[in-house]
């Protein structure tokens, strides 16, 4: 199995069930976590410990200017 240390992964859904399955091992082996939620209470609440001040995103991604909006801002 390769390395995910210091790689940057996208996680979309970060509050969804498989989202919490694979987070544990990636951040365990060192990557770095961005995580993409439509709530940002259960995100904060349910994966404080992969959330840092800059690495997380509130955004509908099936809504494609509120995407752009919070990737840009």
């Amino acid at each position: 199995m390769s390395s995910f240390k210091n790689k940057n992964i996208l996680i979309i859904s970060a509050t969804s069930e498989l989202a919490s399955c694979i987070m544990s091992p990636l951040h365990e082996q060192g990557a770095k976590l961005f995580l993409v939620a439509r709530n940002e209470e259960k995100l904060l609440s349910d994966r404080d410990e992969y959330v840092s001040g800059d690495n997380y995103y509130i955004c509908d991604v099936t809504d494609r200017q509120a995407t752009l909006d919070s990737v840009i801002a």
